[in-house]
This record gives structure tokens, C-alpha cells and sequence, in this order.
């Protein structure tokens, strides 16, 4: 049987200081892809893309609150309960509903659809994303993410 799974997608960490995190993992000599927000939810995100040899890449992404009056409640019980570090691990699917069957999981994949403004321009993004472990207490959460069409 072939797997509905192809790698990881991305490795998420939640940060305090967006812009802090930032230099420090360029003063390691990473290149980060720009900031972006997501709208609605006071998030912000750098990401860190390391390219597969077949295309097949994942991303590190840092990210943090950067906007009080919207909070995201999963990052902010995350920062105030642990603090700093791994969040969460997505695999890469093409089909998060065949990844659900073949694993048995007992989640339903759901569709996200969120606006991302980068470098000033907003861009609607959709994703399907199925748990396949949630996250409690220091464990981060695993998933698999399906990507979905985006403008």
C-alpha cells in the first residue's frame, strides 16, 4: 500500500519576540523568507525553507504574537503555560482524507482558510489539515496538512 503521507511539511516554534528570534537564527547564518501576519489572528511568521533534494522541502517557521488585540488562543496558551519552543510537526499529504483513512485516525481533516498579508499584499490561503496528535502540555502537536489553493 502506498503511503497518503510524503514528509514533513513543517516544523512550527513558538517565539516571544518575533524579530528576536529572528536575528538570532540569522546569526546562525539562516536565511529567512519574509514576515508575515496572519490577519484575524495577531500572528506573525518567519520561515525557514530548506529545499529537499527533489523538491520536497520542509520549512521551520517561527512564530509569535504580534498583535494583542486579535490573539490566537492555541499560541497564547502555549506561551503561558511553557513557553518558547516546538509547537507542532506537520507531515505533508496530497489527500488528507486517504491519510486519515489509511492511518485510522479518529479526527476528521478539516478545511482552514485564512487571509496572510505578505510583503503588503493580502493573500487568501487554504489548507486542510488533519490532528493526528494533539498537542497538551510540553508535547507539541502532529499533524498533516494538505495544501489547498491560494491566490
Amino acid at each position: 500500500m502506498r503511503s497518503s503521507l510524503a514528509g514533513l511539511d513543517r516544523v512550527s516554534l513558538a517565539v516571544d519576540n518575533l524579530e528576536q528570534a529572528r536575528r538570532s537564527f540569522e546569526a546562525l547564518g539562516f536565511t529567512l523568507a519574509s514576515r508575515s501576519r496572519d490577519i484575524g489572528q495577531g500572528t506573525g511568521t518567519y520561515r525557514i525553507v530548506m529545499p529537499g533534494v527533489a523538491g520536497d522541502g520542509c520549512a521551520l517557521e517561527l512564530l509569535a504574537q504580534i498583535d494583542a488585540h486579535e490573539p490566537d488562543a492555541a499560541l497564547a496558551a502555549r506561551l503561558s503555560d511553557q513557553g518558547e519552543g516546538l509547537m507542532t510537526l506537520s507531515l505533508r499529504t496530497q489527500d488528507a482524507e486517504a491519510a486519515q483513512a489509511e492511518l485510522d485516525a479518529p479526527n476528521t481533516p478539516r478545511q482552514v482558510f485564512g487571509t496572510i498579508d505578505r510583503d503588503g499584499n493580502a493573500h487568501m490561503a487554504r489548507f486542510t489539515l488533519l490532528t493526528l496528535l494533539a498537542g497538551q502540555g510540553p508535547r507539541p502537536s502532529l499533524g498533516a496538512i494538505e495544501h489547498g489553493t491560494a491566490d
